[in-house]
């Protein structure tokens, strides 16, 4: 079996001791140091690198290799994606009064509808959404011939998420994952009333108020459970109308060809952020 042996011939830093006891001199200079490896008698020449550095105790010690810095991938906050949009199936209520008719002509009725919307969120919890209502079609109860009243409308709203219910109760299976939000808006609406007698449209200023439930199924997918007014006209002729089934009555405008309705549609939605 072969065997090892080594001798050294320079020592440390700037004095060092050969294999004959000689005294080498380097003027101040960091030197390798060399030894010989013997192998069954035969020598081969080996170079040690320089140590980096130099202990209190005078021996030079290697600087550990610098690790390189870690390789973090960018991390997308879902709450804080831009941009989303979203659809929604709406159970809509129709409250409205025909102005200046003897029979007091009015609508209460719930029918389906829908709308789609678009997002910006320029804040994590704070959006503007502008968003398109189909409110469905009705009949107007009270005159003499049979009519009935479609109306649709496109809005543009603030909207403000809560925080996740996990900072306010605490954890849970869910809260993580659910907020509240509330919106506020305006919305132009434009109605539509035909009877055989003929099709009357009109145009109003509305405004838009709700509040729900939003939940995060997975970083793109959300879901919403809304609840929304939209106001009877703002402008045009002032007239009294019944509000909240005639808790009170709202004078804020009114209509000159058609009927003066509200809408508060219950909305179930599906989002998705980019």
């Amino acid at each position: 079996m072969p065997s090892f042996r080594f001798w050294p011939l320079t020592g440390r830093g700037d004095i060092g001791a050969n294999a004959a006891g000689k005294k080498a001199h380097t003027g101040g200079r960091r030197v390798a140091s060399d030894r010989y490896c013997c192998v069954n008698g035969d020598r081969l020449r080996s170079r040690v690198a320089p140590r980096a550095g130099r202990s209190s105790g005078g021996r030079y010690r290697f600087a550990p290799p610098a690790s390189p810095p870690p390789v973090i991938p960018p991390q997308v906050d879902p709450v804080y994606s831009r941009f989303y949009v979203g659809a929604a199936f709406n159970w809509v209520h129709h409250t409205g009064y025909v102005p200046d008719t003897a029979t007091q002509a009015d609508t209460a009725q719930y029918t389906a509808g829908f709308k789609v919307f678009g997002g910006f969120r320029f804040m994590p919890q704070n959006s503007v959404e502008v968003t398109y209502y189909d409110l469905g079609k009705v009949k107007i109860e009270g005159l003499p011939v049979d009519t009935h009243e479609h109306a649709w409308a496109i809005s543009g709203s603030f909207v403000h998420v809560s925080p996740p219910f996990s900072q306010w109760i605490g954890p849970g299976p869910w809260n993580d994952y659910l907020h509240v939000f509330v919106r506020l808006g305006l919305a132009y609406k434009h109605v539509t009333q035909d009877s055989v007698i003929g099709t009357f449209d009109e145009g109003f200023l509305s405004a838009v108020i709700g509040t729900g439930l939003e939940m995060g199924f997975t970083p793109q997918f959300f879901g919403r459970i809304e609840y929304e007014f939209l106001s009877t006209a703002i402008g045009g002729p002032r007239e009294s109308v019944p509000g909240f089934k005639g808790l009170i009555n709202v004078n804020i405008g009114g209509t000159n060809r058609v009927i003066n309705v509200m809408n508060t549609p219950i909305a179930l939605t599906l989002g998705y952020n980019f």
